[in-house]
């Protein structure tokens, strides 16, 4: 009996047909390929892939864009000419970036909570970093509050300056004040430093409902690749 693929779409295309559409697929493909190849780079000379996540609300696209030179000139050249909003982590190339005229960065606040989990989960107490955690889970539920609810970038701007912005300033407090009661080279310290150092790019959300306390989103795009990294080393 003949196999099919794409039933759950009640579309019946034998396998002998699917396979060949990729092997037609793939001859047109090598002159891309090809390009692809960069003569005299070593197997072994590190590259990198940066992805990015933006465009319109109801049009969002994502681009896995391949980096085989430095780091800032590649970040400088990829901006150049961009005017707008910018949401990452808080590596230097990309926070120097604000100082752009017309960009705007805004940074995550998943690898800052990140900081602190650990210390937590391993103290066991209602200590300093347990406490920090309280604070990024206040955040959160009310972001978690805004997606059922639905609410427009309007709506959700409103929401945080009435119940996320009390806590931010709250938290702001807090950090300041532990910070002089704990070793700053500890764990602890370099979680605590990380966020002060940072509190601009990680409270910029409250300014723009369009942006998400994160980055998790565009962390999710590029997952695939990371999980498959050790299969391409060397490639």
């Amino acid at each position: 009996m003949q196999k099919y693929w794409l039933e759950r779409f009640k579309v019946k295309i034998r396998r002998q047909t699917l396979a060949r559409w990729m092997i037609e697929s793939a001859k047109n493909l090598m002159p891309l390929v090809n390009l692809l190849k960069e003569a005299g780079r070593k197997a072994t000379t590190a590259s990198s892939m940066y992805c990015i996540r933006g465009g319109p609300p109801d049009k969002r696209r994502v681009l896995l864009e391949y980096n085989a030179q430095k780091h800032k000139q590649f970040v400088d050249d990829l901006y150049a000419d961009y005017r707008g909003l910018i949401q990452s982590d808080a590596e230097v190339i990309f926070v120097k970036l604000g100082d752009k005229e017309g960009i705007t960065v805004s940074l995550c606040n998943a690898h800052a909570r990140r900081k602190f989990e650990p210390i937590a989960k391993a103290s066991k107490t209602n200590g300093t970093a347990y406490q920090a955690m309280r604070y990024f889970r206040r955040l959160y539920k009310i972001e978690a509050k805004a997606k059922r609810l639905g609410l427009t970038d309007e709506q959700r701007y409103e929401l945080r300056q009435r119940e996320s912005r009390p806590i931010i300033m709250e938290f702001h407090q807090f950090l300041l004040h532990s910070k002089s009661c704990v070793l700053p080279q500890s764990a602890l310290g370099k979680a605590i430093a990380y966020s002060l150092n940072h509190w601009t790019g990680l409270t910029r959300f409250l300014d723009h409902g369009e942006l998400e306390i994160d980055n998790n989103a565009t962390e999710r795009e590029i997952k695939v690749l990371v999980m498959a990294r050790k299969n391409f080393l060397f490639s």
